[in-house]
């Protein structure tokens, strides 16, 4: 063996050149049997090389490499097979394959321009007689299911249907916002209407007349074969308007406070340009408590345009000219203020007084109707007042 002088590294017998650090090794040079290598330590600024490592870096990169190829490969099959699926269905059987081996295959199957089609203006052969087949085109085909309706009374539960109510109670209907179709199952057969305008309503048609509504309901048919709907739940939209000349339209109220009598409140609500006021619905007398809680009267006796005649029981209000009008207002009678009287009230007298005039008093936590004589000035003066009701 040769020992590098350089660095120490033992060379076989025939090297000239150390295996470890490349110096020359002097010719001849031998370590001696039996003799013990010297200690070195590696030549200053060099850094002992690590032995083993590199190939298996190596084996992991190929590994690596082999494993990305194969991947790509599989891919690409994958690929190709929908690829394949995708152009069967574009293109007639068996035109696929010729199209992947030559592409230049394909045709062209435009037409060139003012090139006719060669079977253009030739008709289908006549059936031969006793085949059986109708000659006859179908007029009118019905459709068989109902994918173009606009109303579906089978797939559906519920049908949400948008319209103007118009009638009254039972004889009220919606009038649909544009023509539609309806189709419904009657029995297993099915039953279509086609331009349908309105729809009668049936179940609770509380609704006012000229409301927009959106009614869900179930879509029904009666005995005649016509549609109907059974309403479920009815939202209004937009409230009906009301016309000017409607009792129960809201109106401007204005309260006064003043010790007069019934009379001398009614005649001043004209000089002003309204009337003692006339209430006919709850929205209404909700506004006129809003106007009596703003100028903060609540311990105010006011005078109502309401009276009775002398010799009769019955409540009603009165017009501009005097004259009663209908509905009673009497507890018991079926207008809205049957309900909002003081207990016990109307007692037509009290302490010898005839009461024949309406008043409108806060009792025990509520505004309540009460019959009054014409003056009160005797047990209320100082508290009493008027409302006046301006249509503008």
């Amino acid at each position: 063996m040769k020992r590098c002088n350089n660095c120490g590294f033992q060379n076989a017998d025939g090297s000239r050149f150390c295996e470890n650090c490349g110096q020359p090794l002097a010719a001849g040079q031998a370590d001696g049997a039996g003799k013990k290598a010297p200690e070195y330590a590696p030549a200053p600024g060099k850094k002992e090389p690590k032995k083993g490592k590199g190939g298996l870096i190596a084996l992991i990169v190929i590994g690596v490499v082999a494993l990305v190829a194969a991947a790509v490969t599989v891919g690409f099959f994958l690929f190709r097979e929908k690829l394949l699926a995708t152009f069967q269905n574009l293109f007639p059987q068996g035109q696929v394959q010729e199209l992947l081996e030559d592409p230049t295959k394909q045709e062209d199957t435009q037409e060139e321009p003012g090139q006719e089609d060669p079977d253009q203006g030739q008709q289908d052969p006549a059936p031969e007689a006793g085949t059986g087949e109708d000659t006859q085109p179908e007029e009118n085909p019905q459709p068989a299911g109902y994918a173009d309706v606009d109303m579906n009374g089978v797939d559906n539960a519920y049908i949400e249907v948008r319209g103007i109510l118009s009638g009254q109670g039972r004889d009220m209907c919606l009038e649909l916002m544009k023509p539609s179709s309806a189709a419904v199952d009657r029995n297993g057969e099915i039953l279509r209407k086609d331009g349908l305008t309105e729809l009668p309503l049936a179940g609770g048609n509380e609704g006012s007349e000229g409301a927009e509504v959106l009614i869900k309901g179930k879509l029904l048919t009666d005995e005649a074969g016509g549609l109907y709907l059974e309403v479920v739940k009815m939202d209004v939209l937009k409230a009906a308007a009301v016309p000017a000349d409607d009792p129960s339209r809201i109106h401007r109220y204005e309260v006064i406070k003043a010790d007069v009598n019934w009379q001398e409140a009614y005649e001043d609500c004209l000089r002003r340009g309204g009337y003692l006021a006339r209430i006919n619905s709850e929205e209404e007398f909700a506004a006129v408590l809003e106007t009596i809680a703003a100028a903060d009267m609540q311990s105010v006796h006011f005078f109502l345009g309401g009276l009775r005649k002398e010799d009769g029981q019955e409540y009603y209000w009165v017009d501009e000219n005097g004259a009663l009008m209908e509905p009673v207002l009497n507890p018991g009678g079926t207008d809205w203020a049957a309900s909002h009287w003081m207990e016990n009230e109307p007692s037509f007298t009290s302490e010898d007084d005839i009461e024949m005039y309406l008043n409108l008093v806060y009792y025990k936590e509520n505004w309540v109707l009460n019959d009054v004589p014409a003056d009160i000035t005797k047990y209320y003066a100082g508290r009493i007042g008027y409302i006046v009701e301006y249509e503008n």
